[in-house]
């Protein structure tokens, strides 16, 4: 069918994605093996100016980062026929798209920086279940060095499990409203592809936009940044740096430091020169850079694109300082600049349960847990220019973990939507702690699991039993 305004069938939607791409029908095979999208044969030509396609799944995941990925995975995992809508071209969201390679909140924060035990055999972390499979399969292609993970061969690696499990995916293709019925029940979200539009219905729907987008959209109530004035932490441009010299000796973060005293790069700017990625025995390596304090609306699009340009131009710069300034790079070049400026904050969807501050100081402990915590209270300054934490204590003293209970994952007036990942009910303060991408793995195992369970038992979320809930994560190998 062709022409403005017309309406496509899967089969025929999805071919000519594939013929446009030039890819396929065999690439179309990475949906799954049992997917409802696939090619139509030798389908060619580009998509009409307008199109509609119809999709209909049990469980609809909106954002394809590690929390949303993991959702999608958990409930297709538990038999739920499962759709997953990813704005990139690829799933893992900070860890792929914002070039975070260290998974922060596997581990207990004091050994992150570790390599015994504890730190580097995934079956000793904090949070395990899918986490430990992602390890594993990453392992298999040297993309591992403990909680410190490959962004390039994941971004293939997670396409290969998402493929294994049976989960339905849409790249390239952004979330634009959702439509709720009555008792306060999404029926459908409505997506957008280039030109196309895509409608899906679900039973059970699972936010794991980073930023509540779906919550929000269906009317859940949230909160933003400090509760005074709205101000939220600073964003992140990450990069790396190729063809280091390893073992020369030179304090690189202690050069940045001397030369951002002395104003030789961005005073509101202190840059950081976090680490090369597991350079022992190599005498070259790549350098991971971030320019961690870009602060700004992200919801306005016009001081969005400015802090991108800005990020982009600032990182040049302590590039090239570093390279004129020490032997390390004086061979250097730059290797890659992540996808985006990388928000640390966003929506705080309003949910059963609001985690505090204490709770992640005092690892609290909840009946109805579902997933455990294991980072720090890292509340970078919400002031403009202000470089450090705006919490008394940074880096607490914390001896392994804090539980994330069921209710804090189930918004309010939103009776068939989960949360995955940071938007969860949370204080401003304990949102620093929860915001991470290991969090978002476990909350996202969670949320998946329960959407499975309530569509197998035609409940809503909120009426999965946790017993139960509990007891099937502790039998895929979640540890709480």
């Amino acid at each position: 069918m062709s022409g403005s305004g017309s309406t496509w069938t899967r089969r025929e939607f999805v071919g000519n994605v594939a013929g446009v791409a030039g890819v396929g029908a065999c690439a179309i095979g990475l949906l799954g093996r049992n997917s409802d999208l696939s090619a139509s044969e030798g389908a060619k030509g580009m998509m009409p100016g307008s199109a509609t396609i119809q999709l209909s799944y049990d469980v609809v995941v909106v954002g394809g980062g590690m929390a949303g990925m993991t959702a999608a995975l958990a409930a297709a995992k538990n038999g739920a026929k499962t759709l997953l809508v990813e704005r990139y071209p690829y799933c893992g969201g900070a860890f792929t798209a914002g070039m975070v390679i260290h998974i922060a909140g596997l581990v207990d924060h004091r050994r992150i920086h570790k390599t015994d035990e504890l730190t580097m055999n995934p079956r000793k972390w904090i949070v395990q279940g899918l986490a430990v499979e992602y390890h594993e399969r990453l392992s298999k292609f040297g993309a591992t060095h403990g909680p410190q993970w490959d962004h390039e061969p994941a971004k293939i690696i997670f396409d290969a499990i998402l493929a294994d499990y049976g989960v339905d995916v849409l790249y390239g293709t952004h979330f634009h409203a959702a439509k709720v019925g009555g008792g306060g029940r999404i029926e459908s979200v409505e997506l957008i592809y280039r030109t196309a539009k895509v409608i899906a219905t679900g039973k059970v729907f699972v936010d794991g936009s980073g930023d509540g987008d779906l919550a929000a959209a269906a009317g859940a109530k949230f909160d933003v940044g400090r509760d005074s004035d709205h101000r939220m932490q600073p964003a992140t441009l990450s990069y790396m740096v190729a063809d280091v010299l390893y073992g020369t000796g030179e304090n690189l973060n202690g050069i940045l430091r001397k030369a951002w005293e002395e104003d030789k790069i961005p005073k509101d700017i202190r840059p950081a020169v976090i680490g090369p990625r597991w350079a022992e025995g190599k005498k070259r390596t790549e350098l991971w850079c971030s320019i961690p304090r870009q602060w700004g609306d992200f919801s306005d699009p016009i001081e969005y694109s400015k802090m991108e340009r800005r990020a982009r131009a600032i990182g040049w710069e302590i590039f090239r300082y570093l390279k004129a300034n020490t032997k390390a790079l004086s061979d250097a070049y730059l290797g890659s600049i992540c996808q985006q400026v990388w928000p640390r904050e966003g929506r705080r969807v309003r949910a059963g349960y609001t985690l505090t501050a204490d709770d992640v100081r005092h690892e609290a402990r909840f009946e109805d847990v579902v997933a455990r915590g294991a980072f720090y209270l890292d509340l970078h300054s919400v002031t403009p220019g202000t470089i450090g934490w705006d919490l008394d204590e940074h880096r607490p003293k914390m001896n392994t973990y804090f539980d994330i209970p069921y209710r804090s994952i189930l918004p309010v007036g939103v009776e068939n939507l989960l949360l995955a990942g940071r938007m969860l009910g949370s204080t401003q303060e304990a949102y620093s702690a929860t915001r991470v991408m290991g969090t978002g793995i476990a909350t996202g195992q969670a949320a998946g699991t329960a959407a499975a369970l309530a569509v197998r038992s035609k409940r809503t979320a909120r009426e999965v039993p946790i017993k139960q809930l509990q007891e099937t994560l502790r039998s895929q190998g979640v540890v709480i």
